[in-house]
This record gives structure tokens, sequence and C-alpha cells, in this order.
């Protein structure tokens, strides 16, 4: 299994790039925003090796929250690797997760083959599974505020002002920390 790849990237067309890697080229499905990054230039990708009947292919991710959110995709009935791909580039991991928790269709949809019964699907068979992934996080966050001195009640009204997009632990600590200070 391929799980990642650091290399050059040595070619293009319209959905992949060529990684080259020791000399080796990997044609990696990837979304618009590696497919605008400059040939030559150097990229870190989580990938995923999918096998498909006489298909073998690699879609690569910049982070592994997009690779997980990918994963989960695919899992749903009537969503490929190619639809969960165009899914992710369309709209940040972040934000496609949330509007997936809070039953919001349209960030769906707007990738291309994804209709509205498929996107209902999606957010049916994925939304508490995502929520799941984020409580820890949120968990980590409140734990480390209580710590510093705060109640649980300010610690959770501080990440109320913390935007979603912030993923990072330490970086919503952080943005949370910033809420709390701003407080008269």
């Amino acid at each position: 299994m391929i799980a990642s790849l650091h290399g050059k990237i040595q070619a293009r067309d319209s959905r992949a790039l060529v990684i080259d890697v020791n000399g080796v080229g990997y044609r990696v499905y990837v979304g618009a925003a590696l497919l605008g990054r400059a040939d030559g230039e150097t990229v870190d990708l989580f990938t995923h090796l999918h096998l498909s009947g006489d298909t073998i292919e690699l879609y690569g991710f910049a982070t592994i929250d997009e690779l997980g959110l990918f994963l989960s995709l695919i899992k749903v009935a009537g969503v490929g690797p190619k639809s969960a791909l165009a899914i992710l580039s369309g709209t940040p991991a972040a934000q496609l997760r949330q509007a997936i928790i809070d039953g919001d269709p349209a960030p769906l949809t707007r990738a291309s083959g994804i209709g509205k019964k498929t996107a209902e699907r999606i957010i049916l068979e994925l939304s508490g599974t995502l929520v799941q992934r984020l409580a820890p996080a949120e968990d980590e966050v409140l734990d480390a505020l209580e710590r510093l001195g705060y109640t649980r009640r300010e610690a959770a009204d501080a990440l109320q002002h913390v935007d979603r997009g912030v993923e990072d632990v330490r970086d919503r600590l952080r943005a949370a920390l910033k809420a709390l200070n701003k407080k008269p």
C-alpha cells in the first residue's frame, strides 16, 4: 500500500499529477488546489490506492483530514472516488465536514455528478460519524482551558467564537484564549 508520497511535480493533465519520487513517476489524481501547483515544486501527499476491477488508481491529498473525509465519502453508496474528489475540490475539508454535520447539501451539489438525492444520502450516512470525529478535539480544547482556570461554561462559550475552519487543536486553543481575553 502506498500511504504517502514526497516528490516533485513532473507533469500533469486535467485531473492528475505525475509525482517523481526518486526517479519513479506516480500518476496521482488530485483536487483543483494541488493541480494548480507549479511543475518542479516539491509536494507531500497522503494517498489512497483504489482498486476496482482491473483498474488501479492513486488519489492524493494535501492533509490527512482531506484523506479521511475522502475515505468516508467513498463508503457512501453511489459515491465513487472521482465523485468524492470532485466534492473535496469544490469546498475545503473543514467547511465540507461542517456542511454535512449541519445537513446543508449545497456544497455537495456543487460537485459535478452529485445531485440532491446523493447529497442527502451523504448527509444521512455521514453526519453522525463526522460529529464523533470532531468531539475529541473539542474536548481537548475544553480540558486545556479548564486546566488554565476557566470554567467549563466559559470555555464552551469561547469555543463558539472560534471559526470551524480552524482544525488544529493548538490553533483552536489559541483562538479560544483570544476570545476569552476580549471579554470585559
